[in-house]
């Protein structure tokens, strides 16, 4: 739904699974170019929504993936700002649990998806957020996430656990030197079943190159990474 909008068939989901003792879980995302304007717009709204989802739905944690009306990702410039932003507010405020839900332009076994969602991750983190991920591929094509996109973002997130911002900025700043001028005409990838063995549980040869390669990049930039079994 638009931003800050809450309907009869939502309130009455939530009545029902309040009834049954279950936690609420709220995810919204507000749009950067649509409803809430520009970059302080968006990072506004996107902490109200989090006061939104407490007072309407009686939420227990919550899950902000604000995102760019043209790329349909938050791993552009203003949207890691927008994130930091939100991160910064919630945590320095408040005790909730805030989830940043990453998105990525790019698809599966290109360099770029891990480049995307790490920045997202690492942004997140340093601004006191967990994370949850992640939309690959602007989560809109079939069979476009594996196993890896997801792993690599809880590594970079952990990685950076307790890092100052001031080194988190440098290291993003880095890494949209890589990507950002893709971001208008991202590489798909290829499918999940085209990059991950089911079988033997991991990745394509190619796209292990493709991850080693990443993790060296990463190392560079000061940040270790698991080493790739």
């Amino acid at each position: 739904m638009d931003p800050m909008k809450i309907d009869f068939d939502r309130l009455n989901k939530v009545t029902v699974a309040l009834s049954l003792g279950a936690p609420i879980g709220m995810d919204f995302a507000p749009l950067l170019g649509g409803y809430p304007g520009g970059p302080e717009g968006t990072a506004v709204t996107t902490v109200a929504s989090h006061l939104m989802g407490l007072l309407t739905l009686q939420a227990s944690y919550l899950i902000p993936f604000p995102l760019h009306l043209r790329y349909v990702s938050n791993s552009s410039r203003d949207l890691l700002w927008v994130i930091s932003m939100d991160g910064q507010a919630i945590s320095r405020n408040t005790h909730l649990l805030s989830l940043s839900l990453n998105y990525t332009a790019a698809g599966p076994c290109t360099p770029m998806v891990l480049q995307e969602t790490s920045a997202s991750a690492i942004a997140a983190v340093a601004s006191g957020l967990s994370i949850e991920s992640l939309g690959t591929a602007s989560n809109k094509y079939e069979d476009r996430t594996s196993p890896v996109e997801p792993r690599i973002s809880a590594e970079a997130a952990r990685a950076v656990a307790g890092i100052k911002r001031t080194e988190a900025n440098d290291i993003c700043n880095s890494l949209l030197k890589k990507y950002e001028s893709k971001l208008a005409n991202p590489p798909l990838g290829k499918t999940w079943q085209e990059c991950w063995d089911a079988g033997k549980r991991r990745p394509s040869k190619e796209y292990r190159e493709v991850i080693v390669k990443f993790k060296k990049e990463m190392k560079d930039l000061g940040v270790e990474l698991k080493p790739e079994p």
